[in-house]
């Protein structure tokens, strides 16, 4: 998968075909318009685009109403890879392009510099300054402009349409179970490994404290997980918030390798999670903690995958 940021990146390529997006998370919905534009894609002979703005617009416009994210670049590209997507343009964005009306975004994004000879979009598609452009009149452009259009229904589950909304409410109440039956592929979280405590070293379970997470981080408790190290799988225990039973308020992300021993300081690391185990709760003792954590790892690694 290639991330491209410029137009002059598409230079040689005289048509794609196109979906316009934040794709955040890239959930079971997404994969139904994916799959439609991967078909026009072949039909048409040119490469498929998925084209989303970094950062997304609300972040400048009403940071403090933005929602955590789901997904970074690197990541979306690689779960757009999975889907056969060609590239992920992750365009800069910029005061002058919120200002643009979706007029404007049309003739110059999407019929110019993109060059899109089919647009592929879900119901919901709203561009252009105060989101005055929607699905209907963007499909009167393309038949203005001799292109193929075709707006998808996005799937539902029980009832409800499939969302990085509906996703995001079940990771923060620690559904991560049922949040990965909505992904593609597992929630994951990305964060450096740095020096905590040593708690749970002396109580036997080393763990790697990350930090610098810049993704939404599920609700409060133990899950299980793994840590890809080396090309390979390596299951985890990962404990989500406080420490009640030493009296430490402040949440942080640890995560225990099980059966493995590896020195991790100061690297960047991809955590997945499987589902939850227990809730975060105050121990009478540091031995009885230190049971509770053994029959965690007990269960996580008698839980085969």
């Amino acid at each position: 998968m290639r991330i491209i940021r410029d137009f002059a990146e598409l230079d040689g390529i005289n048509q794609t075909v196109l979906s316009i997006g934040n794709f955040d998370g890239v959930h079971a919905g997404h994969r139904v318009l994916l799959k439609t534009l991967q078909a026009k894609s072949m039909k048409y002979q040119c490469p498929s685009v998925v084209f989303t703005f970094d950062p997304h617009p609300l972040e400048i416009l009403r940071p403090d109403r933005f929602p955590p994210k789901l997904t970074l670049v690197e990541r979306k590209a690689d779960l757009l890879k999975g889907c056969g997507i060609d590239f992920l343009f992750a365009y800069p964005t910029q005061t002058n392009l919120l200002e643009m009306s979706y007029l404007e975004f049309f003739e110059e994004f999407i019929r110019d510099e993109l060059r899109a000879r089919a647009i592929v979009e879900g119901p919901n598609f709203f561009f252009g300054k105060d989101r005055k452009g929607n699905v209907q009149r963007l499909g009167e452009l393309c038949r203005e402009n001799e292109m193929d259009f075709e707006a998808v229904r996005i799937i539902e589950n029980d009832h409800s349409p499939i969302s990085s909304s509906v996703i995001r409410r079940l990771l923060e109440a620690g559904e991560v179970g049922s949040a990965n039956q909505l992904l593609i592929e597992p929630y994951q979280i990305e964060g450096v490994v740095v020096a905590g405590d040593q708690r749970g070293r002396q109580l036997g379970f080393p763990t790697a404290n990350l930090q610098k997470i810049a993704t939404l981080i599920p609700g409060d408790g133990v899950y299980s997980g793994r840590v890809s190290l080396n090309d390979q799988s390596v299951k985890c225990a990962i404990n989500i918030g406080s420490n009640p039973t030493f009296n430490v308020v402040e949440r942080k992300v640890e995560v225990h390798l099980i059966d493995a021993n590896v020195e991790l300081y100061d690297q960047t690391i991809r955590v997945e999670f499987t589902k939850k185990i227990r809730n975060v709760r105050k121990f009478s003792s540091a031995e009885e903690l230190r049971i509770q954590i053994e029959a965690d790892v007990r269960q996580i690694r008698s839980n085969e995958r």
